[in-house]
């Protein structure tokens, strides 16, 4: 557990690296005042789950799965409806 800890930055690094430290910083704020985690080290990590879940890349759409999902279920005369 002490190297994950070790990974966080201790400053924003990147250009808007600042922005991610502050959600991550209010969410372990918000957990910790709803007495969700209950020590530093509880705190480091989910900040660092966090991070790493910020750094991720953006879905990026792609307009060619609806389709091939259409063309599986069988033809309605109505509506389908999507549950």
């Amino acid at each position: 557990m002490k190297s994950e800890l070790n990974t966080i930055p201790a400053i924003p690094t990147a250009k808007n690296d600042h922005i991610r430290w502050n959600h991550s910083v209010k969410l372990a704020l918000m957990l910790y005042r709803w007495k969700l985690v209950d020590s530093y080290e509880s705190i480091l990590q989910i900040i660092n789950i966090h991070q790493k879940y910020l750094q991720q890349e953006t879905f990026q759409p792609d307009h060619t799965f609806l389709p091939q999902l259409e063309e599986q279920l069988p033809k309605a005369d109505g509506p389908r409806i999507w549950s």
